[in-house]
């Protein structure tokens, strides 16, 4: 961002962070500071719902070479010339199980049972069952 007159920068940034504590930590801590003979300004953003998009996890197919300084036989989590110094990687997510659907024949069969037990057939839905209550 630029200023109209002096067509000098604002120098404007936008920090993503992860949790919301961490945001408001910095932001208490930097607001109103001065730095390099400029006072520093700092709030949070009103969310306009488009932060997942700048958040992307990299997909690495290769992995034959280091990312970082491209040769072969290690990765970037142990690269010596890793700023961040040799670490762990990050654990695999596991992926979530979905539920099988219930087949139509057992459904069938609850009915038929729900009907023997005498219960309302007007408190069917979730919400007839409320306002009989």
């Amino acid at each position: 961002m630029k200023d109209k007159d002096t067509r000098k920068s604002k120098g404007v940034a936008f920090i993503l962070f992860l949790d919301k504590d961490s945001a408001q930590n910095c932001t208490r801590a930097i607001n109103n500071k001065q730095l390099f003979g400029r006072v520093i300004k700092a709030s949070i953003a009103i969310d306009n719902g488009r932060a997942a998009e700048f958040i992307r996890r990299r997909n690495y197919f290769d992995k034959s070479k280091c990312y970082e300084c491209g040769e072969s036989g290690h990765l970037s989590y142990a690269c010596p010339k890793n700023m961040l110094g040799e670490r762990e990687p990050p654990k695999k997510k596991e992926k979530k199980k979905k539920k099988k659907a219930p087949e139509p024949e057992e459904e069938i069969e609850e009915v038929e049972e729900s009907e023997d037990e005498g219960e309302d057939p007007a408190l069917d839905s979730l919400s007839q069952a409320i306002a009989f209550q």
